[in-house]
């Protein structure tokens, strides 16, 4: 379970860590007011209902593996945030959808990977330390995104990326140790 934790801290850590001064950003930057900004976010949340609501089963998880999802939106989730970085609004415009489908899938994977992966009596103590991890970052990673904002507007946006990367590693350490556990059990049984 080690890899998975691992995995949703880095992508706990870097949604706040963007979200945390997502406000400063867009009105420091790109001169939005209150209005603009809430329209961003309601942009945003209609691309997280779509890909929830219709496009997971209809599409997503049709068409790539669970494991494989994960390692596909941490990297658009990377992507996104270096796309925001860059300063440049059509650049900003376009990591929405990135932003929004990957945060949408990845919590619906990583929880899922989470309770199959779990012991059976131990399903609601995985999913509380995901939960745990989450609230943690909400109080550790605002902080440091404060102070990197201070020092360049992009530098939350850039750790962001750097901490999906991070996970990224995690996800493919996590599907390794899966596969190897696997051709383990498959060998045994024969």
């Amino acid at each position: 379970m080690r890899p998975l934790y691992f995995t949703w801290s880095f992508f706990a850590f870097a949604i706040v860590t963007s979200q945390a001064v997502f406000g400063l950003f867009v009105k420091d930057v790109f001169g939005f007011g209150a209005f603009q900004t809430g329209m961003m976010f309601t942009m945003i949340g209609m691309i997280v209902v779509i890909n929830q609501g219709f496009l997971l089963k209809k599409f997503w998880l049709d068409k790539f593996t669970e494991a494989r999802l994960e390692i596909i939106m941490l990297v658009v989730l990377a992507i996104s945030s270096l796309m925001v970085s860059t300063e440049i609004l059509p650049l900003f415009y376009l990591s929405f959808l990135g932003s929004g489908t990957g945060q949408a899938i990845l919590r619906v994977v990583i929880t899922s990977q989470a309770a199959a992966a779990a012991d059976p009596a131990k399903k609601g103590e995985t999913m509380g330390i995901l939960s745990a991890l989450m609230s943690a970052y909400m109080v550790i990673a605002p902080i440091l995104s404060g102070f990197l904002y201070e020092i360049h507007h992009s530098g939350p946006y850039i750790l962001s990326s750097v901490l999906l990367i991070l996970g990224v590693y995690f996800a493919l350490m996590f599907k390794q140790r899966r596969e190897a556990e696997s051709a383990h059990v498959n060998v045994t049984l024969l």
